[in-house]
């Protein structure tokens, strides 16, 4: 069944941590609990998502389970001035235009100043949510920062499942970590520069080392969408945003040999 696969890579994954924490003296990872204690103690959830193309947040937002989140933080660095959403979980503001259409780091900075704790996952105006990434949601603690794998389609470039083990700059990328917002601190990305996504989180992976999780799963479409693309989505992709038109490209054609959950 799947959720006894899951189980049973959820634990293999709490082993793994465990077993590093014995090594760093650091709280071992026990999501193990009563579903009524998550649903009580389940930490705020803050998705943050810089945006030049508003014309794909309405394909995003269908990747989105709402109910497990607490905000969406969309912020327009394009100039103009947007209000699209209705989802009152949304929140959208401006600011002036970025520097680079391919770096986001003052968005994201401004993002967190109005997150005041829980978990932050920087989500791009072009990735969607990997539906397995919704499973494990409910039962992330704070006090750690989660790494895990993503899938590229084949039309972009470095297509393939690219692994989130390694914390440095050409190796991660946004979509590929949930951070604790206390760790984070006052600790700010670069001046949209490229790259910055990988010297950021470089960084806290450095300064926390003990609370660093790998989770070795695809659990991230990236750049799965495009305006005016013609890719189809394929594996599960469709499934996590409800949709399997014209807007989307790639998705791993065969998931569990990829090794993501269940």
């Amino acid at each position: 069944m799947r959720c006894s696969a899951f189980a049973i890579a959820l634990g293999a994954v709490c082993a793994v941590k465990n077993e590093a924490s014995s090594k760093t003296n650091s709280a071992a990872f026990s999501p193990k609990r009563n579903l009524d204690k998550q649903q009580k103690m389940r930490p705020d959830f803050s998705i943050v998502t810089p945006c030049l193309r508003p014309a794909l947040l309405g394909k995003v937002a269908e990747s989105i389970e709402f109910e497990l989140i607490t905000r969406w933080i969309i912020v327009y660095d394009i100039g103009v001035i947007h209000r699209n959403m209705t989802e009152p979980k949304v929140i959208e503001v401006d600011r002036p235009p970025r520097k680079s259409t391919v770096a986001a780091g003052l968005s994201r900075n401004f993002a967190l100043t109005l997150i005041p704790a829980g978990l932050v996952y920087f989500l791009d105006d072009d990735n969607v949510f990997h539906p397995d990434l919704w499973r494990l949601v409910p039962i992330l603690e704070t006090g750690y920062i989660y790494t895990f794998d993503r899938f590229t389609p084949a039309h972009r470039p470095h297509p393939g499942r690219h692994l989130g083990n390694i914390c440095a700059e050409k190796f991660i990328d946004s979509a590929q970590f949930i951070v604790d917002r206390e760790l984070i601190g006052n600790h700010t990305f670069g001046d949209d520069n490229v790259g910055e996504d990988g010297r950021w989180i470089n960084w806290l992976c450095l300064t926390y080392k003990n609370r660093h999780v790998y989770l070795p799963f695809e659990l991230s479409f990236y750049n799965a969408l495009r305006e005016g693309g013609t890719g189809t989505c394929h594996g599960g992709c469709d499934k996590a945003i409800g949709y399997g038109g014209s807007n989307y490209e790639g998705g791993s054609t065969d998931r569990q040999e990829r090794g993501v959950l269940g």
